[in-house]
Order: C-alpha cells, then sequence, then structure tokens
C-alpha cells in the first residue's frame, strides 16, 4: 500500500486533531517468537532488525518506520490469548486489499478464515481475524462506507 494510500485511510478514522505525531512501534509478546516475527515478514513485509536474549525478542520494522518489537511470554500456553480480545489491527484502504493479505497469510502456510463482514457495534467493516503462531491475534480490515 502506497503511503499516501496509507494516510487517507488514517484520516478516514481520525475523531480529529492529535497530539501525537506518529504511532511508533508495539510490544507485543507471544509463545513463539521465531514463527511470530516470519509471520510478521512474510506477510506484512516487516524486517528484522535484531534478535536478543536467546531469541527472546525481536525487532522488527517495515517501510514507514513503524516497529513492532516481538517478546518470549514464558507464561502463555498453547489456546492462550494475551490478553483475550486484546489484537493488532492493520486497517487497509480496500477490499481488495484485505483479499491480499488474506492470500500472502494463506501463502505463507498461516491460517485465516475468509474475509467477511465484522460487526463490532461501531462503524461496519469487512475482513478477519487471525492468530498466527504465538498466540497473537491480528486484524486485518477495511472500513465499509
Amino acid at each position: 500500500m502506497a503511503r499516501s494510500d496509507q494516510r487517507e485511510a488514517q484520516r478516514d478514522c481520525s475523531a480529529g486533531p492529535s497530539l501525537v505525531a506518529a504511532y511508533a512501534h508495539a510490544d507485543r509478546a507471544g509463545r513463539n517468537v521465531a514463527d511470530l516475527s516470519r509471520f510478521f515478514m512474510e506477510v506484512f513485509s516487516f524486517r528484522q532488525v535484531g534478535v536478543f536474549g536467546n531469541g527472546e525478542l525481536s525487532w522488527l520494522i517495515n517501510d514507514e518506520g513503524f516497529e513492532i518489537i516481538l517478546l518470549q511470554e514464558k507464561h502463555l500456553v498453547v489456546g492462550d490469548q494475551y490478553p483475550p480480545g486484546f489484537h493488532t489491527g492493520f486497517i487497509v484502504p480496500t477490499r481488495e486489499d484485505v483479499n491480499q493479505l488474506h492470500a500472502a497469510i494463506r501463502a505463507a502456510d498461516f491460517e485465516a478464515p475468509a474475509p467477511d463482514m465484522i460487526q463490532r457495534g461501531g462503524p461496519s467493516a469487512y475482513g478477519f481475524y487471525s492468530i498466527p503462531p504465538g498466540g497473537v491475534t491480528i486484524e486485518v480490515s477495511t472500513w465499509v462506507k
């Protein structure tokens, strides 16, 4: 997605002026840092800046400068979600973009349900939620006007 498209998508979601200049990073804990890193690199084109602590921390960055720090969470067990309902969302401009990212997830051999309408009490969206290795839920969606 072009940077101008991302800015337009962000502007469409804005409730008003903000003092925050940029959303710089997300720090997420999961069960499998290596596989979770591979997921973000293969699907969302992040690149790995570094790996620390015997693989227990992975630092990723994308072309726009957004960083994701992935940490090994020793207390999560298979089936746990950290914390329940918490997720990282990727809002894209169009349904075609949602479908393209869904195809990329499947092509990288990760699981993702087919995109559909998402009703969560606010504006309608088209997209899907997926839990890649590591137990970190991600959302890919676009607003439906």
